[in-house]
Order: C-alpha cells, then structure tokens, then sequence
C-alpha cells in the first residue's frame, strides 16, 4: 500500500537568428536616481544578504536560478577572474534593486568582440538579472547607462535563457528601443514546463494513455515487491542528510556511470549540499522521495520561488530500473503538487528532446540575446549578423544542389 507523507507542509520554436525593434515604450515622466555598484566577488554580495532577500520577495517575476539560496553557493563554488556581480541601488531609499552576475569575455571564434555575458554554468539555466519590480525600469536604465559609459570596454551584451514572454524581456526590449539599439536572437529554443492542472486527475487525463497506463502499471507492480512510501521534505529537521543521500542514489544511477553525477567533483557536492541547506532554512526545499521498505530509490529536489517551482535534479537507484522510479518520483511529486497547490507553475529547466516534454506539457521558448553596446563594431555585428547567416544558409544550399547534379551526371 502507498503511503504519502509530507516532512512539512508548504507554508499558507525553432532557432532563428533575428533582430528587433520593438514599438515605442513610453518611458516614465520622473525615476528614482539609481547607482551601478560592481562587486567582485561572492564574498561582497553576501554581506548585504538581507538586502538580497528583500530583493528576491519584491522581485518581478519568480527565478530559482538567482534566488539567494541558489545563487550564493553557485557563485561561491564557479565565479572565476572574469567573474562580476553588478548591482544596482536606489540611491533615496538605499534598496538593492538589481542583480546581475556577469562574465567579461575576451574575443573569440564564438564571440569575436569584447563582450559582457550572464554569468553561466552547467546548474544555472535561467540566469538573467533579478530586478525589483517597483524599480525596475529606473534600474534596468542605471545598468545600461554603466554598462554603455565610454570606459566600459565592450562591445557587445550577451543575455542567454531569456523567456520571450517574460516581464523582463518586455522590459529590456523597451529600453533597448529607447536607446535605438538593436536587439538579435542569436538563437532560440522550447523549453517545457506545466502550468497546474485543476487537478492530478485531471493532469493524468491529458498524459498520452500508454504513459498514464505505464505509471500505474509501474506502480502496482513495485507494491507487489514490498511497501511503496512518498516522502516530501521541505526542510531538514528529520533529515540532514538529504544531500548526501541524494547524491549517493545519482550516483548509482546513469549519471554515476558517465561521471556527471554531483557528488563527482568536491565543487558540485560543495555547491549542491549548501544550496539544498539554504532552500530548507528558508521553506523553499521541495524535495520528494520515493521510497520501498524504508530505502529510497529515486528521489528528485527542486526549489520553490514564489509560486514557481524550480525543478532541479532526479536521481534513482538502477537496480530498480524496471519499476521506472525516476518518473515514479516526477509523478508522485506532481500528485503532492497538485493536491496540495504548492505552486502554478513548474519550470523545469531542460530542452525539447528529453523525456519531461511527455509529462510537461507547456512550452516557453528561451532565447539567447546579443545587443550592442554604442560601440560601432558592435552594432554593424549585431545588425550584420542575420544577413551573413542567410547568405550562409544560401551558399550551402547551392553547394548542396552542385554535389547533388554532379552526383548525378557521374
């Protein structure tokens, strides 16, 4: 029989290449006077924690990926030399109202001019600046104003996993067309994610029938080899050991084999065990797992962020491989979800082509930005870019065509 308990209850597109130019915004008659302050490192950033999580509940829109409990301990283990954390403050009200980790790049193949990059690492899938939403215009201004002033070195800015439909990219959009800067997608993907049902009933309704047949059926059959429990963890009172069991069970999973499992390098266990330890200090744990005859073997953790949901990592045992544990877990997890209105939305973080997109239904395309700075060469790139990609995608074309009737006459 399965038995369901909770730790504690939550508190009460194809690519493209494309510039824009957005319609008029009109801005605001009056702003607040904003200050650019550039820190260094992590270390600087936490010493106005309290101001961050002031930030984070005044946010504009929810992201698990530059929450305080996520960001903190990312930055801590993979901030690097080029790495920067800029932030902006309301100079009357002393209020933190933006925070942007960034990464100064030197010319590359990929980027060939001087560029300033969201910071980026194989954990953070969502990492563009959190912004006050009573300030958030005011802010975004100060940070272009900074990041454009004739000192500043580059040329280009480089924004990647940006929602198309999100309240900040409407933002950035509207200042970028205030300054008459152009703005290219330099590429573009779907990602899934789920709104909440108005129940898991109704959830499992729109599942594709032989996956709803196949949970069930998975289900059933691991009761017959003993007692099924789902646990859901929203902190670490009973279980302090969390992280480390759950980076044991990933490691005795697929991940271990290809050497891609946290606990693999000291740096990803550093980062994972203090991230899971700050998200249940502050009730944003969700950790669900599914255990038989008192042992887990599969549990996933994600974080919830206002009313978004973050999923994170899955992990499962497989010795169990059979009984599909990793989407038994994903499932049970949803059921809790659902039952219990924990969030609206869950955000999983992955692309078109992995297994969630047959159990999330939704889809929000994610862009990767490049705009340039006032710096001619960055301009003439960013608005030269599309024409040379479509002469490319033209040339092989033609290449292909030639080989074609070459083939063909021989």
């Amino acid at each position: 029989m399965r038995a369901v308990s909770a730790m504690r209850e939550p508190p009460p597109v194809p690519p493209s290449h494309t510039t824009s130019r957005p319609p008029s915004v009109a801005a605001p008659s009056s702003r607040p006077h904003c200050v650019v302050r550039e820190l260094r490192d992590v270390g600087e950033l936490e010493a106005h924690i309290d101001a961050l999580y002031n930030l984070q509940h005044e946010a504009l829109e929810d992201n698990g990926y530059v929450a305080p409990a996520f960001l903190l301990p990312l930055l801590r283990q993979f901030e690097g030399p080029s790495t920067r954390i800029l932030t902006v403050w309301n100079d009357t009200t002393h209020e933190l109202v933006l925070v942007m980790p960034v990464t100064r790049l030197s010319p590359s193949r990929r980027v060939p001019l001087p560029a300033l990059s969201t910071f980026t690492t194989p954990h953070g899938r969502m990492m563009q600046p959190i912004v006050h939403r009573a300030h958030a215009a005011a802010a975004l201004r100060a940070l272009w104003d900074w990041i454009e002033a004739p000192e500043r070195p580059w040329h280009l800015v480089l924004l990647e996993h940006v929602w198309d439909e999100s309240p900040f990219y409407r933002l950035l959009r509207a200042e970028l067309q205030h300054r008459g800067s152009p703005l290219l997608t330099r590429e573009a993907t779907l990602r899934p994610v789920l709104q909440r049902r108005a129940s898991f009933d109704a959830y499992l309704g729109e599942l594709a029938a032989t996956r709803r047949k196949g949970y069930r059926r998975k289900l059933r059959d691991l009761e017959k080899r003993g007692r099924v429990s789902v646990h859901v963890h929203r902190d670490l009172a009973r279980d302090p050991a969390l992280a480390t069991r759950f980076m044991e069970i990933e490691r005795r999973g697929w991940k271990g084999a290809a050497g891609t499992a946290l606990a693999a390098t000291p740096r990803d266990r550093a980062f994972f065990t203090e991230c899971v330890a700050r998200s249940a200090a502050r009730g944003e744990l969700y950790a669900v797992e599914l255990q038989l005859d008192g042992v887990a073997i599969a549990m996933s953790v994600n974080f919830l962020v206002g009313e978004t949901l973050f999923a994170f990592k899955i992990g499962f045992d497989e010795a169990f491989a059979d009984y599909s544990p990793g989407i038994l877990v994903e499932l049970e997890g949803l059921r809790h979800l659902h039952d219990q209105q924990v969030a609206n939305v869950v955000e999983t973080g992955s692309a078109i082509g992995s297994y969630v997109e047959s159990y999330f239904f939704d889809r929000r395309r994610m862009q990767w930005l490049w705009t340039p700075t006032r710096r001619p060469s960055g301009r003439a790139l960013v608005t030269l870019f599309p024409v040379a990609q479509r002469f490319r995608a033209r040339a092989l074309a033609a290449l292909v065509r030639l080989r074609t009737a070459a083939s063909r006459a021989v």
